[in-house]
């Protein structure tokens, strides 16, 4: 078989005019070119595949209901005779409705959650987690497609669980990225001893969306109950609205923005990461936490659990309960001993389930297993 892997997504090799790229798809596209031994133009995606992509979206919104079913099957369709015509090998496709060029193995990266998991309806798809749209699609296309890549152990079973026929098409295939330099045990110790001012990290651009609301609510409690020894570092542009912090008050410090390099020194220096977000899909951040000795504080919701295991690797807080996040984070800022248990324990999960050695190696098998049987 002719080696030819093409990735198919919205934001690929877009022009800057038409939409915004996604910078971790092109770190992932990168590494996918350097697991499989290829240059990056082995892994095209084309600016006239993104376009139509967009095209699709933007112009199902102004058409009527009883119309837009049939426009999105037309668009896919269209797309598959084109990716056809390139005589694809193997098409990576993301999304909720891949297409499904001739004698192509489709490898489709979807996403697959609990609706049950949330709490508030946020009113967005990924938010609720998998509704009706995301088992229409994994009814359509799990059949037609050679491997269903979900991310966490969760989204599997949940996949098995409602489909209990592509049980053997399912797998986590994680997220591809740069790796991420991990830090020696010793060095996790030492900045986890101490008990004069904890730091708290917090990095997002968009502020609101990532939950420094209800964090800044759970730490003023704690404050007010005389627990002091600490500070917030907050790293963020508010792209989705400006939060007043209490710059005045002495213990919050605020960042605009920094490069990766200094990113990197506020994880190690940081004895805690916390972002209560439930508006993430992912969270890579969380992964970054973890492999810089942070005690890494997830929101209460899939796949973002998983990275702590459940609060045996890190702590699960409450995006709901100002009071149980306070309580959390209380307990994390007066006991070193659980800091440094935590963090060395979040160390460990993420070179056992989450690094990148892992994650390639899972891409690599399920890839070669596409082109060559």
């Amino acid at each position: 078989m002719k080696l030819n892997v093409m990735m198919h997504n919205l934001y690929l090799d877009t022009p800057r005019w038409f939409y915004s790229h996604r910078a971790t798809d092109w770190k992932m596209k990168l590494s996918l070119a350097q697991i499989l031994h290829l240059g990056q133009e082995s892994i095209p995606s084309g600016v006239l595949f993104s376009i139509l992509y967009n095209a699709q979206f933007i112009i199902t919104r102004f058409l009527p209901r009883s119309m837009k079913g049939w426009f999105v099957n037309c668009c896919v369709k269209c797309r598959a005779l084109l990716l056809q015509r390139n005589h694809v090998d193997v098409l990576i496709a993301q999304g909720g409705t891949p297409p499904m060029p001739a004698n192509a193995r489709v490898i489709w990266e979807t996403y697959f959650l609990d609706p049950q998991l949330g709490e508030q309806d946020f009113g967005k798809r990924f938010e609720r987690g998998c509704d009706d749209y995301w088992m229409r699609c994994m009814d359509k296309y799990g059949k037609k497609v050679f491997k269903i890549g979900v991310r966490g152990n969760r989204s599997v079973a949940l996949v098995k669980q409602y489909f209990p026929e592509l049980s053997n098409k399912v797998i986590d295939l994680g997220f591809v990225h740069e790796e991420y330099d991990v830090v020696a045990d010793a060095s996790v110790v030492e900045k986890q001893k101490t008990e004069d001012c904890v730091t708290i990290l917090f990095i997002g651009r968009q502020a609101r969306l990532k939950g420094i609301e209800c964090l800044l609510r759970a730490l003023r409690l704690i404050r007010n109950e005389g627990v002091v020894n600490f500070k917030l570092r907050v790293v963020s542009t508010f792209r989705d609205g400006i939060v007043n912090l209490p710059l005045e008050d002495g213990w919050i410090e605020h960042v605009k923005e920094v490069g990766h390099a200094e990113a990197l020194k506020m994880f190690r220096d940081a004895q805690i990461f916390a972002m209560p977000t439930m508006r993430d899909s992912y969270g890579l951040v969380f992964h970054e936490a973890l492999a810089n000795g942070c005690v890494t504080c997830v929101p209460r919701r899939e796949p973002q659990m998983e990275f702590v295991d459940y609060g045996k690797a890190g702590v699960v807080l409450n995006p709901f309960s100002d009071r149980e996040m306070a309580d959390s984070l209380k307990e994390l800022i007066l006991n070193k001993e659980l800091r440094i248990r935590l963090a060395l324990a979040g160390k460990s999960l993420y070179l056992e389930k989450f690094s990148q050695k892992i994650i390639r190696e899972r891409w690599n098998s399920v890839i070669k297993e596409a082109l060559y049987g």
